[in-house]
């Protein structure tokens, strides 16, 4: 019979029973417990057990709560997403996998989320080096910070030999435009291309198959042969033709999305090149039973350079020494501290104004209005940085007029830039609800600042959270602020 363990309701029913008068062999019994045990805890008193648990080391029992609550939206959750989404969640998380893993697969059954996996083995032989890569599409449906349904659609691109992935994010369906794109970010990312590259029968790319004879749509087939590589087409979700692009759409969705809240799409495509460095590419592969990232580096050697050839109505710039770009006879700043000189910007036209976004991440950075004439250099407005923060805080919280008093009562007292940088560093600690709060606390005792921001929610949900928040310095000077508000209000 396996025994248990001497917990703290275990050990307060240890000492009913002896008040009873009860014997130590019967309690034993009755509680399951060995004589060992139970001799040891039999005469300490309650203070004892307490100070003893306390100076043992933090199991992952404590995110065990955390746990439930993301399998209670997400029951079909993976144990690497949700390995994933503690190191992100948990700044003081520190577990091996496997033994995570192992404490994953107990609560599943303990609680009976349990899920059977079927793996999709290809029979295609190993093919060399550079050969081929596979190319297909997905489409996911996830939750807003609101509760909203959002969809969101992803272009996958792996190469063969290595299973090296790349995994681009947009807001709408793919086009035959937007699908090129992404394969000029794969190229980027890869450094080169394969000889080869595998398609679906997928319409932005193929206008007709007539009786064997695949019709491109020209804009695609231009483009192949202006890039210089070859094409296959298979049938749709072929597992056997191309089954390492299939797994990675599957791989994606239950490793990387599931369980994720959309904060827009280019806070996605920053996240999975992240979780694509730290998982997609850095596990090892249970095919290959080798990490991606390593048969990367022999593969790298036999990919040939890619020339970029932007699809029409797409202009791709260099960063100058200036911080700028040219385009079209002018140049326009960029904000500082935030690129690298020669990065790439994408920048489209609309309404004689420009829209700058990095290449690589589709992540948008400003807009400037297109002067007169050429030769002109046009700087940053005064007040963009203050916007731009301001615009971050609002997306986040949505049209709401408590926000918009409460950033009008900072413009009027403090630096708006640095305080809205502060208020999305409590946004990653503290969910909206909870700083809802603090604001609504903020404008009735109409103090606007990120300090009594910051007291009130420690004074209302404790210091366990501040504890990760804020420097040691920081804590201290809060802390001071939220046992007055609590004085305030508490009397």
């Amino acid at each position: 019979m396996k025994r248990k363990q001497m917990t703290y309701e275990t050990f307060l029913e240890v000492k009913r029973q002896k008040s009873l008068g009860v014997s130590q062999r019967q309690t034993a019994i009755n509680l399951g417990l060995s004589r060992g045990m139970l001799e040891r805890w039999w005469h300490k008193e309650e203070a004892e057990f307490l100070s003893s648990r306390s100076h043992q080391p933090k199991s992952l029992e404590q995110y065990r709560e955390y746990i439930l609550s993301v399998l209670k939206v997400y029951p079909q959750i993976r144990a690497t997403n949700m390995y994933f989404k503690l190191t992100e969640q948990f700044s003081d998380f520190n577990c091996k996998r496997s033994t995570f893993f192992r404490f994953f697969s107990k609560l599943l059954k303990e609680t009976g989320y349990i899920k059977y996996r079927e793996r999709i083995i290809s029979p295609r032989s190993q093919l060399p080096p550079g050969y081929e890569a596979q190319v297909d599409f997905g489409q996911y449906k996830l939750k807003d910070m609101y509760g909203q349904t959002v969809r969101v659609y992803f272009f996958c691109m792996v190469l063969t030999y290595s299973q090296m992935r790349f995994v681009y994010f947009s807001p709408n369906p793919f086009t035959t435009q937007t699908s090129i794109y992404a394969h000029e970010l794969a190229f980027k990312f890869f450094n080169g291309r394969t000889q080869t590259i595998m398609y679906d029968l997928d319409r932005v790319f193929v206008l007709n198959e007539n009786y064997g004879d695949i019709v491109f749509i020209k804009e695609f087939e231009d483009y192949v042969r202006e890039t210089g590589f070859s094409t296959v087409i298979c049938r749709p979700r072929d597992p056997q033709t191309k089954g390492r692009v299939e797994n990675l759409i599957g791989y994606v969705k239950y490793s990387f999305l599931e369980g994720r809240t959309y904060n827009g799409i280019d806070a996605l495509n920053s996240a999975c090149l992240q979780w694509l460095d730290n998982e997609g590419n850095g596990l090892v592969n249970a095919k290959t039973r080798r990490i991606p990232r390593e048969m990367f580096y022999e593969e790298a050697r036999h990919l040939i350079p890619v020339k970029a050839t932007i699809p029409k109505e797409q202009v791709i710039l260099s960063v100058t020494s200036k911080n700028c770009i040219r385009y079209k006879g002018n140049e326009y700043a960029l904000p500082k501290g935030k690129l690298k000189e020669k990065e790439r910007m994408r920048v489209e036209e609309r309404d004689n104004n420009i829209f700058i976004y990095q290449a690589l991440t589709n992540e948008f950075l400003l807009k400037h209005a297109i002067p007169t004439g050429e030769g002109n250099t046009v700087s940053i407005e005064e007040n963009y940085y203050d916007s731009v923060s301001v615009e971050r805080i609002k997306r986040i919280f949505g049209d709401d007029d408590r926000i918009d008093s409460y950033i009008k009562g900072i413009k009027d007292n403090r630096y708006i830039n640095t305080q809205c940088k502060q208020i999305y560093h409590l946004i990653n600690y503290y969910s909206e609800t909870q700083m809802m709060s603090a604001i609504e606390h903020c404008l009735r005792v109409n103090i606007c600042n990120t300090t009594e921001l910051a007291a009130y929610l420690i004074y209302k949900f404790g210091a366990s959270k501040s504890k990760r928040c804020f420097s040691k310095e920081k804590l201290i000077f809060y802390s001071k602020r939220a046992q007055k508000i609590k004085e305030e209000l508490d009397g």
